[in-house]
């Protein structure tokens, strides 16, 4: 089986900003969305994790369990001023090494 890595990539267009990734989930249905952010000072962090949709974890479906890869998308505005560093993280059970991590200067 073939196991692409976990991935993340900021962008970021005045205001708004974009972080898009690629992470693994248990099952087929399950996905990823946003857990928090934080700003400390000029430091803008957001925390995306993964998430199970227990409607489709049955025995009734063992051909949707995995891991799978999935991408996703997290978007957002900033308010009140721009951050100096924006950094992105996801974090879950099948993520490689617990977590993955990007940083951006702006």
């Amino acid at each position: 089986m073939l196991r692409l890595d976990d991935q993340l990539s900021i962008g970021v267009d005045d205001t708004r900003f974009e972080v898009r990734g690629r992470g693994h989930v248990e099952w087929e249905c399950d996905t990823v969305g946003l857990r928090t952010v934080v700003v400390d000072g000029r430091h803008a962090r957001v925390y995306a994790e993964t998430r199970a949709i227990e409607s489709c974890r049955t025995p009734d479906n063992p051909a949707g369990r995995g891991p799978w890869a999935i991408s996703f998308t997290i978007s957002g505005r900033f308010e009140g001023g721009r951050p100096d560093a924006l950094t992105a993280s996801i974090q879950g059970p099948f993520i490689d090494n617990s977590g993955v991590f990007v940083t951006k200067s702006l």
